[in-house]
């Protein structure tokens, strides 16, 4: 494990059958849904759309400007993905101020709820960097499950 390595777990119950989510989990288009309206991240075609679960793994597969508000560019990460299967992903890439970014996204059936788990580890190119990110990831990600348990409660 690389010495400086940060970690954040986010998890959430949201009372909607996994059937009923599953399909919408896992696309660019979702990701940037729960980090608005905060963060967008481009994606080109046809990542853009393409479930997650079914990209390639081992390369670098594009790369997306991050913007604060829809408008400042705040970052430049190249996506890469490291592992998928039917209930989530590990993305493995790298920003402009991430040395290393990996990010599990975990999702399992409980009866009509579905237990969502988030785990992020991060190594700052800059070591000082982590007081000031670590924070932020952390209310960006406890953020993003806010949204999902808001776009999924019409599903009761």
């Amino acid at each position: 494990m690389e010495k400086n390595r940060r970690a954040i777990v986010i998890r959430s119950r949201i009372n909607c059958p996994l059937e009923q989510m599953q399909g919408r989990l896992f696309t660019m288009r979702q990701v940037n849904n729960e980090l608005a309206p905060w963060i967008h991240m481009s994606a080109p075609e046809p990542w853009a759309n393409l479930d997650i679960r079914h990209w390639p793994t081992g390369e670098t597969l594009f790369r997306s400007t991050i913007y604060l508000f829809g408008l400042i560019p705040v970052d430049r990460h190249q996506f890469g993905m490291a592992s998928q299967s039917p209930s989530g992903f590990r993305e493995q890439s790298r920003s402009l101020l991430q040395k290393s970014w990996i990010h599990e996204r975990h999702i399992v059936a409980e009866g009509n709820r579905t237990l969502i788990t988030d785990r992020i580890f991060f190594t700052p190119r800059l070591q000082g960097l982590a007081l000031l990110l670590r924070p932020i990831y952390s209310w960006l990600f406890k953020h993003r499950h806010r949204r999902l348990e808001k776009a999924f409660k019409t599903y009761r």
